[in-house]
């Protein structure tokens, strides 16, 4: 008997009228392709260039599709606060990819408005010669230039407000092969 006083089988709970089926249904990445990415040259030469653009900076990685549940601008409220009281903005670059989604929904307009207003406060407050603190892509990433940014950033940044399933930290570790991190 669960907490809503119903008798349950295995797989289904069967009530006087109909039955509802239940199941685990585990969700993951595809791990082995992962693996084999990082064998390829396209990632060996991309990370690579990756590398140069950023020494010595620690990097931030966020990975989401657009959406309001995500809580991107408060996170740009929070970076913009961490950078506030940083002793010096050079040494940290934020990359947010958000991918679009629902792009002709107003509300959705309106949230990329107000995403890219912040970022350009941001970047106009604490940019300097040797750096731009917040990157905001806004479109997918090929898999390849992905796993790149995976397998070199310092943190990945995965902080939804609300979320079902988010497998961007599962796909940030498989990508940990070359050294520890955060996320």
């Amino acid at each position: 008997m669960d907490r809503l006083g119903l008798e349950s089988e295995i797989d289904h709970i069967p009530q006087e009228f109909h039955k509802t089926t239940i199941g685990v249904y585990p969700i993951g990445i595809n791990s082995v392709k992962f693996l084999r990415e990082l064998q390829s040259n396209e990632y060996k030469e991309l990370y690579e260039e990756y590398k140069e653009n950023y020494r010595g900076k620690i990097i931030v990685l966020g990975v989401e599709r657009l959406d309001y549940t995500k809580g991107i601008p408060r996170r740009l409220d929070a970076i913009e606060r961490y950078l506030s009281r940083a002793d010096r903005c050079d040494d940290i670059v934020f990359i947010f990819i958000n991918v679009p989604s629902r792009e002709s929904v107003a509300e959705y307009q309106q949230l990329l408005e107000e995403i890219q207003g912040k970022v350009g406060y941001i970047n106009c407050k604490y940019a300097t010669i040797q750096n731009i603190p917040v990157h905001f892509i806004h479109k997918s990433v090929n898999f390849s230039g992905l796993y790149d940014l995976y397998s070199m950033v310092d943190v990945a940044m995965v902080t939804p407000l609300i979320d079902g399933m988010n497998l961007v930290a599962k796909e940030y570790l498989a990508c940990q092969q070359q050294k520890k991190t955060v996320c």
